[in-house]
């Protein structure tokens, strides 16, 4: 069976009881934790991408130490009712939200004829129904990091034209586990004990076989025109293109095919999603025929001036006008944007061509510095631009950089900054440029490692007790002599020098206790261990 509009059967999500959520990065309204209460990714409930697209929902299915307080679930009328003995395959993609207390194997799914359960509501706890698919037995699900896939198939009796998702009877006791990490509060409604992102929610007939992405086959053009390429485009999947196997996928669109115009031979990527949310990929290149050019290069902003050669008597044209101090002078100015091709046609006094040439002019990003871009906390990224090379480099500040001397230096931030460039040209002319790094808490930093040994002999090397990493963390650090007294206790940036009450220590063995934290995460890290103070 080919998949078409009508194989994917959801269309249109409500809900049925309790108040289940929805978040969005286009989310506007009243801020919370310093984002918006249903943004994405930090919200009220904790902090997740959306797996596809910019949006998922979010319901409760427990509330406080019960486990029976609050039971939301969501529902969707379905495109079409269910076609009877057939086989219909379900999938999801749930994540645990950052204020659970527990987590829980009971999500289930329901088909029925009924567009609401709210009369199958027996308790808190249960509905009076039985499921037709389930979590339950397959593990609970726990992972506030990723999403984590459900799925299940269920053969029709043929009447069935909404589908609940929920949970629908008591939980076992396998099928509850307490977490150990620290719950966030929400500010709403209390401490929640169970509370899951969902989203991509598809049911299909399983005997259907979605079309796989399909960019088309490779095409050859000429300069200026245009091509179509890709080959389908279904309402229910979703499509991203790219101009080069090594670019980032930037813009989405609603079409398997568009319309391209290449300045020059380009590989085209598209990523394709299909009504399973599941991605395939094609690649199909557009190449320019017989393109017999003359190249140049020019800094975006700079000018070029083209066909810098002896004046003469004839006529001169130039196509496309565009970028030029003038289209019918034999030497005009380029100040482009863009790529563009030229055709330099020359002509006598009678108008007739007696002679062409092709230019070609590509635009190069010569600034010092990167486009601004956001990391995760703990990752590293280069802030230099490769496209370009001054001749020499200075970067400020050195916070957080491997050399600030290089094109393209190494930084690890651990928090939002600006570095500044100065670059100096093989003229000697100075070229300033900035690069804002915005770091997001989306990864837990490397962890804090602490050395065994530790020299205060003022020799400029391991005088100070300092560790790998710390600069990702809030750190409070503790030091005891053999006997449990307390010799140093200092926060954040205040590191221990060898001294108790402004004397140095004896050499020896001594013990640390240090807690960690890292900006934008609950979870709260401890070290113990001792730290061997030599002087020689």
């Amino acid at each position: 069976m080919t998949a078409s509009l009508e194989d994917t059967v959801i269309y249109n999500w409500l809900w049925d009881w309790g108040s289940p959520d929805y978040f969005c990065s286009c989310a506007t309204n009243y801020l919370i934790y310093g984002s918006y209460w249903v943004d994405v990714p930090l919200n009220y409930a904790g902090f997740q991408y959306a797996r596809t697209g910019e949006c998922y929902a979010g319901f409760a299915l427990n509330g406080t130490n019960t486990l029976c307080e609050i039971t939301e679930n969501i529902k969707v009328e379905l495109k079409q009712t269910l076609i009877i003995h057939k086989k219909y395959c379900f999938s999801a993609y749930l994540s645990l939200s950052d204020g659970s207390t527990y987590s829980i194997d009971g999500i289930d799914v329901y088909l029925s004829n009924d567009n609401s359960l709210i009369p199958y509501h027996i308790n808190p706890c249960t509905f009076n129904i039985s499921p037709q698919i389930s979590q339950r037995g397959h593990g609970v699900i726990d992972d506030t990091l990723n999403w984590v896939k459900i799925k299940g198939e269920y053969i029709s009796n043929g009447s069935e034209n909404h589908l609940f998702i929920g949970k629908y009877s008591a939980l076992s006791i396998n099928g509850i586990k307490k977490n150990n990490f620290i719950p966030m509060n929400f500010p709403w409604w209390g401490l929640a004990s169970v509370y899951y992102y969902i989203d991509d929610v598809a049911l299909w007939p399983c005997d259907t076989t979605p079309p796989q992405c399909d960019a088309g086959k490779d095409k050859t053009i000429c300069w200026g025109d245009s091509v179509l390429i890709g080959t389908h485009n279904y309402s229910d999947y979703y499509y991203q293109w790219k101009e080069g196997i090594n670019s980032n996928f930037n813009n989405q669109y609603d079409s398997g095919a568009i319309w391209v115009s290449p300045k020059y031979t380009t590989t085209y990527v598209l990523e394709t999603t299909d009504f399973r949310y599941e991605k395939s990929y094609d690649t199909v290149t557009v190449d320019l025929c017989n393109l017999k050019a003359k190249e140049y290069f020019v800094c975006l902003g700079d000018s070029l001036l083209l066909n810098n050669s002896i004046q003469d008597s004839l006529k001169h044209l130039w196509k496309s006008n565009v970028f030029l101090n003038s289209s019918s002078i034999q030497s005009p100015m380029c100040t482009p944007t863009t790529d563009v091709a030229y055709i330099h046609y020359i002509m006598n006094s009678s108008n007739t061509v007696i002679g062409q040439d092709t230019i070609l002019v590509k635009v190069m990003d010569c600034s010092p510095a990167r486009s601004d871009t956001t990391i995760c906390l703990g990752d590293d990224i280069y802030l230099g631009n490769s496209n370009y090379t001054f001749t020499s480099y200075i970067w400020q500040p050195l916070n957080y950089l491997d050399n600030n001397l290089i094109s393209n230096p190494l930084a690890r931030p651990p928090k939002n900054i600006t570095y500044y460039v100065i670059a100096l040209d093989s003229n000697g002319v100075a070229h300033q440029d900035s690069v804002n790094i915005n770091v997001k808490p989306c990864n837990l930093p490397p962890e804090i490692v602490v050395p065994n040994i530790f020299t205060p002999n003022a020799d400029g090397i391991n005088d100070i007790f300092k560790y790998k990493n710390e600069e990702f963390w809030q750190v409070q650090t503790q030091i005891f002599n053999r006997w449990g007294q307390l010799l140093f206790d200092g926060k954040n940036e205040e590191r221990w020098d060898g001294t108790y009450q402004g004397k140095k220590v004896s050499e020896g063995v001594y013990f640390f206790h240090i807690t960690a934290k890292a900006e934008g995460f609950e979870k709260l890290f401890e070290y113990h261990g001792s730290i061997t103070v030599i002087y020689n």
